[in-house]
């Protein structure tokens, strides 16, 4: 399943206090100092140099402050279930970081909702989520559609996070955006793809299939990592694919797992009735043109009909 993402928005928080950067506004160089007829010229115009350099020095520290308390995860699991029926089922549980910052109700959370299905058509994938918990508690949580979209914002408006670590664990069912060639099924699923904005200093993901059946090919794709060399390890036997990254995510990063497994005993029918519900007009583009061919047919069945009967009447 690509990202219920992956496109688009970032990962972001409803944040209290997020203006940390300080306006200082400073002297400009090209304004000469006014005369006052009292020989101190030169001294004023050293003045607003150093002026000048105090303001450059407070947005550097201001901007340095603005990093420090960029949002992190202190990690990120996520296990995403391929189902028999066509759908998946995936959880996330991440822990947030909230030392130094107020946050005000919770993460906002990305996803990108839409895959190419049977004949190339653009489909969404239905998203639902079915709970949000946080330290061991129902969250509450709201879903916004978007265009190929779903965000997800996560706690209440009047509540502001204590500081410390929260962990929140999110689950949500969809419908499978793999893809049939031959006798497989192909499917990615971009595992950091809601948490775009966020540095996430360790990632594990894991890729289950059904009982019995066993992954055929898998590769995984990572970017925005810290770390010399791949950045992950991976373990793939059986029915399942497991991935854990070994140096902190920053920046627009992304990480893919990319699997494929028979495609024996798998249904593809909610694909097709979800072609039928999102593209109406499609059946009816089909069965006009199937009464287009059968209305030729039958003009053409009648005028070679009449042009028998011609030659048999001329011939009596």
């Amino acid at each position: 399943m690509r990202s219920l993402l992956p496109i688009g928005l970032s990962a972001a928080f409803a944040v209290g206090c997020t203006s940390v950067g300080l306006s200082v506004e400073a002297p400009s160089e090209d304004v000469p100092a006014r005369h006052d007829h009292s020989g101190h010229e030169h001294v004023r115009a050293e003045h607003l140099r150093a002026e000048h350099l105090r303001a450059e020095h407070l947005r550097a520290e201001h901007a340095h402050e603005a990093a420090l308390v960029a949002p992190r995860l202190h990690s990120l699991e996520v296990t995403v279930e391929e189902k028999r029926d066509g759908t998946v089922e995936v959880e996330q549980t991440f822990t947030l970081e909230a030392e130094g910052r107020t946050i005000r109700r919770g993460p906002v959370l990305n996803f990108v909702t839409v895959f190419h299905g049977p004949a190339e058509l653009v489909l969404d994938n239905g998203m639902k989520v079915e709970s949000v918990v946080r330290k061991g508690e129902a969250e509450p949580f709201q879903e916004v559609r978007g265009d190929g979209q779903r965000l997800l914002f996560i706690g209440s408006e009047d509540v502001v996070l204590e500081h410390g670590r929260h962990e929140y664990t999110v689950r949500y069912r969809a419908l499978g955006g793999w893809r049939k060639r031959g006798g497989e099924l192909f499917d990615a699923f971009d595992v950091t793809g809601p948490f775009q904005g966020f540095v996430i200093d360790r990632v594990r993901a894991r890729v289950i299939l059904p009982s019995g059946v066993a992954l055929e090919r898998h590769s995984t794709s990572l970017t925005g990592s810290k770390a010399e060399g791949p950045g992950f390890t991976v373990v793939g036997s059986g029915n399942e694919l497991a991935v854990e990254t070994t140096a902190p995510l920053v920046g627009n990063h992304s990480l893919f797992l990319n699997t494929s497994w028979s495609a024996a005993g798998f249904s593809g029918r909610r694909h097709w009735v979800q072609v039928l519900l999102q593209h109406p007009r499609l059946p009816l583009s089909a069965f006009g043109g199937a009464a287009l061919l059968l209305a030729l047919w039958l003009i053409l069945a009648g005028s070679r009909r009449r042009e028998k009967n011609k030659t048999v009447a001329a011939t009596a």
